[in-house]
């Protein structure tokens, strides 16, 4: 939705010596063109609000899942189900890797998200 032009509607304001009426007009269209606004404004924080609703819910879902398979990695690893064994340089690269990654991962797109106003 195009936003409205207030300036085209101030600089074709009437004069103040006129009584005929378009000083009315005038102001009815002014109210008309700022509840426009308000209304493409409130749309937008709704979309967005629905947005950040759907990608947080996302997020969740990636990095529980995420934190879900490394530690099972891990879990198999030290129990030695199946015969899985990782070496301790290898645990603590993956332990490591995967913290500052969900960390990582987690500011920016809550930066994203949440900006600052």
């Amino acid at each position: 939705m195009p936003e409205p032009d207030l300036g085209r509607v101030q600089a074709a304001a009437p004069s103040s010596d006129r009584d005929d009426g378009t000083a009315d007009l005038y102001d009815e269209e002014k109210l008309s063109l700022e509840d426009q606004k308000a209304q493409a404004e409130l749309a937008d924080l709704l979309q967005a609000r629905g947005e950040r609703k759907k990608y947080a819910d996302r997020l969740f879902w990636l990095v529980a899942c995420w934190l879900a398979v490394i530690g099972a990695m891990v879990l198999f690893s030290g129990f030695a189900v199946f015969s899985f064994q990782l070496s301790d340089l290898v645990l603590s690269t993956l332990i490591g890797a995967t913290t500052a990654s969900v960390l990582g991962l987690f500011v920016i797109v809550a930066n994203y998200l949440f900006p600052r106003r």
